[in-house]
């Protein structure tokens, strides 16, 4: 049987009763439409919507009191877009039209403050055909791109966004959506019965889909008691997001700019701030706020670098639970980078145990973030967390190379992020082992002839809307573990400094040669130092989602690891 035939149909929303003209796939099937128009400084308004009755459905939107239709019915120069398909059933069109949502959260000619006017997520589990959604989506978004290159632009490009990769309209594959399921249940059942303070806690390795899952359950909650045409169903519950990761909160707040929604700043903050802001709670706990959500909840777990009185908290987790019904902390004790951050393992384990417990832990395990075979992923997880070079066996998916020096590592990369269109997000990174300073050559990563600025070096301000890795400038500078942590890269160029050494068959740590200085503070004893820097390097080696190109500057580490790529094959 030949691939049945995608239908795309254009007209002006003026231009209702043209409906009738089409043929009978657009009458008789279930549609998706794409309504749009050039708002400001020729960026794009956007609503996604699917239906039985388009006709029907269309009228019912221009007879609504909002301001986003208003702006479509009102303009001169609004398009829609009807897509019909002969295997459309309501199932598949709400799975395209989460789709289209989820590419449009990194399409960079969407505005970013509401450009995106309807924020339902609707991804669906199984179906008939479920198999053929992906292609019949691949097809339709081809035309479009034919008709529309600038809001349609090559799937390399959206997939390369960090917006994208944390979009709360991605699918969740089954270990994400039934974590979902649990953590919405038990926020809904606590509010319900006004619990007293509830810690739910999601523990998961680099790349196992936290910040997807937790994206997804924040703009979930954000929006769960609206129907689609922005109506409340029932008072809306108080949720807050707490990040205190800089480049990762700059995520989030573009995310729910993109989608429109209000008191981005109230609701999206770091955890000194959103204290001090509701510090009253503490003395009116019937003021509580019903759920915090917490990023990197691992960096709040120490009574270090916390700026709030001691009186109030032991540390940010214990005030953060003072001030909510339910918090959902998100962690993973492994990205633990420095000594402030530093939390002694008795009291993760007990945290751990309790949630246990009370049947309120959840484990992320499944490797995501890397399209690589089973047996990569557990090459990769011996060197980070036993420090064993293994034996490689060649993976036709995923990329691995190390290279024989930090300019030939910089060709490559810069080679995949200029000429390679699915390489798309490709930098340099690098063990934190020179100088980070901004302004003189102490700025510089420089090994013998090899010289490269660190991040932030040609866009000193760090207050860019952009995050660094998606700054063009960032191409030409190298960057630390601040700030690529939590993020997905393409393809990582990983420098391995002179800390990292290769003797008696095992990565080691020589700590003097680390210029982190919060890294190795021994206020925690050394082998917290040992821990933060080996933390560090498995931060950076999983950055890459189809491949990882390495430099190491101790000769004997380079070696071990190219006879083990090299030797194997």
């Amino acid at each position: 049987m030949d691939k049945p035939k995608v239908e795309l149909v254009e007209y002006s929303p003026k231009g209702v009763d043209e409906i009738s003209k089409m043929n009978y796939i657009l009458n008789d099937f279930p549609t998706v439409y794409i309504v749009f128009d050039k708002a400001d400084q020729d960026k794009y308004f956007v609503y996604v919507g699917e239906a039985n009755d388009v006709k029907r459905r269309t009228r019912e939107h221009f007879n609504q009191d909002r301001d986003d239709w208003d702006k479509f019915k009102n303009s001169i120069s609004s398009k829609m877009y009807v897509i019909g398909h002969e295997h459309f059933n309501k199932s598949m069109t709400l799975d395209i039209e989460n789709k289209f949502m989820n590419m449009f959260m990194g399409v960079p000619s969407i505005k970013d403050n509401g450009g995106i006017t309807n924020r339902r997520t609707n991804p669906q589990n199984k179906y008939y055909p479920k198999d053929e959604m992906n292609d019949i989506f691949d097809d339709i978004w081809k035309q479009l791109h034919k008709k529309n290159p600038d809001l349609f632009p090559e799937t390399d490009i959206i997939r390369s966004s960090a917006l994208f990769k944390s979009s709360p309209f991605h699918e969740l594959n089954t270990q994400q959506l039934e974590a979902k399921n649990i953590i919405e249940m038990k926020i809904e059942e606590d509010l319900l019965k006004n619990n007293k303070s509830h810690l739910i806690l999601v523990e998961g390795a680099a790349g196992t889909g936290k910040t997807v899952l937790l994206s997804s359950v924040f703009f979930g909650l954000i929006n769960k008691y609206k129907n689609d045409f922005g109506e409340s169903l029932s008072d809306d519950i108080n949720v807050h997001l707490v990040v205190n990761h800089n480049e990762q909160k700059i995520v989030y707040e573009n995310i729910a700019n993109k989608l429109g929604i209000d008191n981005v700043t109230k609701i999206i903050s770091k955890p000194n701030s959103f204290i001090k802001t509701h510090e009253y709670i503490l003395e009116h706990p019937e003021k509580k706020v019903d759920v915090i959500i917490v990023d990197e909840g691992h960096l709040l777990a120490t009574r270090n670098g916390q700026a709030f009185p001691k009186k109030i908290g032991k540390t940010h987790i214990d005030v953060l639970q003072k001030m909510a019904k339910v918090v959902l902390l998100v962690f993973d004790p492994k990205q633990i980078l420095t000594a402030e951050q530093y939390v002694d393992s008795t009291f993760i384990d007990e945290l751990i145990t309790e949630a246990h417990d009370r049947n309120d832990l959840i484990r992320l395990d499944n490797q995501m973030r890397m399209d690589a075979s089973e047996t990569t992923v557990r090459w990769l997880k011996e060197l980070t967390d036993n420090h064993i070079i293994g034996k490689f066996k060649q993976d036709g998916k995923y990329d691995l190379k190390i290279l024989d020096t930090p300019d030939e590592l910089y060709k490559e990369i810069k080679s995949k992020a200029k000429t390679n269109k699915e390489a798309g997000l490709s930098r340099m990174l690098a063990t934190y082992d020179w100088e980070w300073k901004q302004d003189g050559d102490e700025h510089l990563v420089s090994i013998g002839d090899f010289s490269m600025p660190w991040n932030y070096y040609f866009d000193s301000t760090k207050k860019s809307s952009i995050p660094w890795a998606e700054n063009e400038k960032s191409l030409e500078e190298i960057g630390s573990t601040f700030t690529i942590q939590g993020f997905d890269l393409n393809y990582a160029g990983v420098i391995i400094g002179p800390t990292f050494i290769y003797r008696d068959g095992k990565i080691q740590v020589d700590m003097t040669k680390s210029k982190s200085k919060k890294a190795v503070q021994r206020s925690n004893g050394e082998s917290a130092v040992i821990q933060n820097l080996y933390n560090e390097l498995n931060v950076l080696l999983t950055r890459g989602v189809h491949g990882l190109y390495i430099y190491a500057v101790d000769s004997e580490l380079q070696n071990a690891l190219k006879e083990s790529i090299n030797g194997n094959n």
